[in-house]
Order: structure tokens, then sequence, then C-alpha cells
């Protein structure tokens, strides 16, 4: 009798250890351009050989279900910081992040490593920081993943800010005396950071876009490959001999995957030709949504579409005649950074509306001339053409 009492006793302890140990998930931010989700995401450390120390974080959506596994490992011994990110489905994309300890503090991010607040929405494309001066465990705040979209997770503490705030304040002490002297060097950083972020997004997107359009074609080859001489074909869920449901349909060569209502198609990836340009990406209610590509003339446009236009992404144009531009492109204009060849001249920078508002230019006039500026507003300056021809030569705008 008192072996059956034990028992119970040892399976209501078993039972209540179950429930008090129960996984309780952390809570993060998922943003894109529709808006801001709450996801759950698990973080665990471990340290994967001497001087090597691994971060993971398990991200899930609102029902738990795993949408990516990032990886953010420190090799000491290198000073370098990696972060890998794997959804399952895309191939896994991998970043090295250089730091120097001994003229940084414990947050690091690719717009400045010292800044004294960091807004976790500040649009960089990193945010870590190390738990103590040790410099082992990183842990991640911020990370761009594609399609205009970011992951928010753990927030930075008060204690850590302050103690990254009592390192960088010698080094800030510093450089103040000559901080005339790197006026330049700093507005070269700034770009040279959008510079790379351009080319980091135009990767992300050029590899997202073509996993969709190879897969689309790939499964409408297999499912109608026996299917001849039909302008159109259907496969999927049907209600009163109508697609309706999960499906995929091509009409004159057109693809449309994803769900149907009462015949026809309401969302999904879609594949469509119309002569002139080629579409391939997602589609809700009619309209071009989320991420997608055109191809037009020898032109090519990648991004974001809401309701039909391009909200945000990359834009590469040419005209064949005159000129050339490779950048951000958003509802219609040149936006964010981008690098403009012309018959008068060649410009990197951030652009507005279509208007440069911050980067370098070099013009020549009818005679041959050539000056050398820099724009920051409305206002445009002559410098020299080392300065100019600096930045330039190393980011080579694409001819």
């Amino acid at each position: 009798m008192k072996g059956i009492y034990r028992l119970g006793i040892i399976i209501y302890l078993f039972t209540c250890t179950q429930v008090v140990f129960a996984q309780q998930y952390l809570k993060g931010t998922f943003v894109d351009e529709r808006g801001e989700w709450q996801v759950n995401y698990d973080r665990t450390q471990a340290a994967i050989s001497k001087g090597t120390y691994r971060t993971t974080y398990k991200i899930m959506d609102a029902t738990n279900h795993l949408i990516n596994t990032i990886m953010v490992t420190n090799y000491q011994t290198k000073k370098q910081v990696s972060i890998n990110v794997r959804n399952g489905i895309d191939k896994p994309f991998m970043r090295y992040i250089d730091y120097v300890s001994d003229s940084s503090g414990l947050i690091y991010c690719d717009l400045s490593n010292l800044d004294t607040a960091y807004n976790l929405k500040d649009s960089c494309t990193y945010l870590f920081s190390f738990t103590s001066v040790k410099r082992d465990y990183p842990i991640l705040h911020r990370l761009i993943l594609a399609y205009n979209s970011y992951l928010i997770l753990d927030p930075i503490t008060v204690l850590r800010q302050r103690k990254h705030n009592e390192l960088i304040a010698p080094i800030l002490a510093a450089m103040k005396p000559v901080a005339a002297v790197f006026t330049h060097a700093r507005f070269t950083k700034r770009l040279m950071d959008e510079h790379k972020l351009l080319y980091y997004m135009d990767s992300l997107y050029t590899d997202s876009l073509s996993h969709i359009y190879s897969s689309m074609q790939r499964d409408s080859a297999l499912l109608f490959k026996n299917l001849k001489g039909k302008k159109l074909h259907y496969v999927g869920n049907k209600l009163n001999g109508k697609p309706d449901g999960i499906g995929i349909l091509i009409d004159k060569g057109n693809i449309y995957q994803g769900r149907f209502s009462n015949g026809q198609f309401d969302s999904g990836r879609v594949v469509i030709n119309g002569g002139m340009y080629i579409y391939y990406g997602g589609y809700y209610n009619g309209n071009y949504y989320a991420l997608g590509a055109v191809n037009y003339s020898g032109n090519h446009m990648q991004g974001t579409y809401v309701n039909g236009v391009q909200a945000s992404g990359i834009s590469w144009a040419n005209d064949k005649t005159s000129e050339l531009y490779f950048g951000g492109f958003a509802y219609g204009s040149r936006n964010g950074y981008g690098e403009l060849r012309n018959t008068i001249g060649v410009y990197c920078g951030m652009f507005t509306n279509g208007k440069l508002t911050s980067g370098y230019a070099r013009e020549t006039d009818t005679f041959g001339y050539t000056t050398y500026s820099y724009i920051e507003g409305d206002n445009k300056t002559s410098t020299t053409e080392a300065e100019v021809m600096d930045f330039m030569d190393s980011v080579s705008p694409k001819k």
C-alpha cells in the first residue's frame, strides 16, 4: 500500500513539474510593409569550442510553428561574428561581421558602433551586443531578413547600454578634437553602408524570387506534363465544378498557384506574361502583392508590391540611350540608395522622390570640363576629384 502511495506522490510531483517547467517563449516582433506581428522565440546558448560561443534563436509564429532558425556565433580569437538564417525553404543565408573590441563598446550595428542610444526600429541591417566585457555570447536585437522585413528580438537592457556608453566614452572624447577632419570620411562611410545594404537586399530578392519562379515552373511542368493541346489546365480543389480551394491553373501560358474562390483566382503566386513584360511573385485580390518582380524591355524591378504598386525594392533601369540606374525604388520614383549614370555624369547616394539628396556627383559639361561635388539636401558643394573618385571607384557603379 505504501508503495502505491509513494508511486502516486511521484506521479503527482512529475505532473506538477511538467506544468511548472512548461515552455515559456520570449516575445519578439516581425515587421513588414503590412505592419507589425508578434512572434514567439526560444533562445539557447552553448560554447561550441574554446573561444567559440553560439546563441541560437528558434522563431515561431503565433501558433508556435517554427518559421526561422537563427544561429549567432562569436569566434573570439578571430573577433568575428557570423549570423546564419535558415527557414527550411530558401537556401541558408550567412553573414560575417568583424569587430574590434578596443575601439568599440558592447553593442554593434552596421550604422555605428559608437552610438550612446540605439533604436531597434532604425534602418540598420543588424544590431547585436555582448552580455559582458568578456564578449562571449552574442545577443541579437534586430536583423533584416528580406522583402523589406525585419525581426526585433531581445531588447537592449539599460544596464548594457550604460556599460556600452562607459566603454565608448574615452573613444568619443579622443575623437572630438579631430572631428572636423573626418567629416567626409563619415559621409563616405554612411554612403558605403547604404551601398552594401543595397547589394545585400538585391541578393536576397534575387535568390527568393528565383526560387519562386523556378518552383512554379517545376510544379506546373510536373502536374501538366501529360496534358497537351489545351489552353487551360487546372489541378486542385473544386466546388460545383469550379476551382475552389487550393490549386494550380495554367491559362494561356500564365500560371496561377494558390487559393481559388468560386472559379476565380484569389491569392497566391503567379507567373504572368503580358507580352511586353513578365511578372512573377505574390498576388492578392486581383493585384500584384507581397514579393514580386517585373521584367520589361531589358529593365528589371523587384521588391514588395501593395495593390499592384511597388512599395519598396530595387530597380535596374536602362533606357539604352542616355541613362542607367541601379538602386532603391518605391511608388514610381527612385527612393533610397542608388547609382545613376547619364549623359551629364555619374551620381551615387540617397535619392528621395527621384532626386539625389545626399551623395557624390561627377559631372562633365559640353566642353568636356568635369566638376566634382557632394550633395546634402538642397546644397551642392564643390570638392576634390580624389574625394569623389575614392568613393565611386570603390563602389563601381554598374555600367
